[in-house]
């Protein structure tokens, strides 16, 4: 029998899935301008990026928690570009977008060091 860290962490898991499938499209059809509408997606999937980093309370499985992190910030990412740079060229919402990326990317690195120098945080 699952542990019940195990069945909430898959439960959590599974809400987040679908209610981010939800978001985006809904999020795709209400918003008229598909460049606003892929932004829009783009920050909803960072921030369940941010909330499937908060999922390491539930989940024991880390593997499991970082794909889900970096799969929706990989798509944030990729759908901010791709309403900014592809659909509607905007110079300053790129610099935006390409700004967003590399602080995040020093808060990675932070957070990542932090954890690799700490080894009780494994």
């Amino acid at each position: 029998m699952a542990s019940p860290r195990k069945v909430t962490g898959i439960m959590a898991a599974l809400i987040v899935v679908i209610i981010s499938i939800l978001l985006f499209y809904l999020s795709y059809i209400d918003i008229g301008n598909k460049e606003e509408a892929f932004v829009v997606i783009g920050l909803i999937s960072v921030l369940f990026a941010l909330i499937s980093y908060l999922m390491h309370a539930f989940i024991s499985q880390v593997k499991v928690v970082t794909a889900f992190v970096w799969v929706y910030y990989a798509f944030g990412v990729a759908s901010m570009v791709y309403g900014t740079a592809i659909i509607k060229f905007d110079v300053l919402y790129l610099i935006l977008v390409l700004l967003f990326v590399l602080v995040s990317i020093a808060f990675i690195y932070w957070r990542l060091s932090t954890m690799i120098s700490d080894p009780t945080s494994k």
